[in-house]
C-alpha cells in the first residue's frame, strides 16, 4: 500500500506534529495562500500552524506533499506543500462526493509539482475511496490554476459571479470537477499524472 502513497518525484505522507514549523511557512506566505483559499489575510502566528495541521489531521485525506529524495541518497523527504480532500457529511455521503485543495510553495511552483499532485489525489480518490466526483474552486486572480485544472481534465460546472475579495476589488469564484468516468476515459491505462508507475 505504501506505493499508493508515492508519485514520480513526491511522497504523499500524514502530518505529524513537527510540521507545524513548516506549515507557519507555507500559511504565513499570504500572498502564495491567498491564491488557493480565500480567507482573511493576517499576520500568521504559531495558532494558525497548528489549526492548519489539525485541519489536515481530520481530513477525509490530508497530506503533506514532499519531494522524494534521489536514488541512493537517505534523510526526510523535504515537505513542499500540501493537499486536503474533504467528503460530505455522513448523511451526505452516499453520494460520493469530495472536494480538493492544495497549496505549494511558491518556491516550487511551475516544476510540474502541482500537475503531479493532482493526478496523486484524482487516483486516490478515484481507485482507492471509490468516490464518483471531486471538486475544487479556482479564483478568477489566479488564471494559471484554471488552466491547469482545464488541461488535467477539470469541466467548469458554474461561476459565482464577485465571490470573493481580494486587493480592494471582488473576483469570481469558478467551480470545477471532474467525474469518476470522465477520469478513466482520460487517463485509462495511459499514464496517469501523479501514478507512481511512472517512476
Amino acid at each position: 500500500m505504501a506505493g499508493a502513497f508515492l508519485s514520480k518525484r513526491l511522497i504523499f505522507r500524514a502530518v505529524e506534529l513537527d510540521d507545524e514549523p513548516f506549515l507557519g511557512e507555507l500559511l504565513g506566505d499570504s500572498e502564495n495562500f491567498a491564491q488557493s483559499a480565500p480567507v482573511l489575510m493576517i499576520p500568521p502566528g504559531s495558532k494558525g500552524a497548528k489549526e492548519g495541521r489539525e485541519r489536515l489531521e481530520n481530513a477525509v485525506m490530508g497530506a503533506i506533499v514532499c519531494l522524494r529524495q534521489p536514488a541512493g541518497q537517505s534523510g526526510k523527504p523535504v515537505p513542499i506543500g500540501l493537499i486536503l480532500m474533504n467528503g460530505d457529511p455522513p448523511q451526505l455521503a452516499h453520494h460520493r462526493r469530495i472536494e480538493m485543495g492544495i497549496s505549494l510553495a511558491r518556491s516550487q511552483q511551475g516544476k510540474g509539482y502541482g500537475s503531479e499532485t493532482i493526478g496523486f489525489a484524482l487516483r486516490w480518490a478515484f481507485q482507492h475511496a471509490n468516490y464518483h466526483k471531486v471538486s475544487l474552486a479556482v479564483f478568477e486572480h489566479n488564471p494559471n490554476a484554471a488552466r491547469l485544472y482545464e488541461k488535467l481534465g477539470f469541466v467548469l460546472e458554474g461561476r459565482r459571479r464577485e465571490h470573493v475579495w481580494r486587493e480592494g476589488r471582488y473576483w469570481d469564484q469558478m467551480d470545477m470537477s471532474m467525474l469518476a468516468g470522465e477520469w478513466q476515459e482520460k487517463y485509462g491505462d495511459r499514464k496517469i499524472p501523479g501514478n507512481d508507475s511512472e517512476k
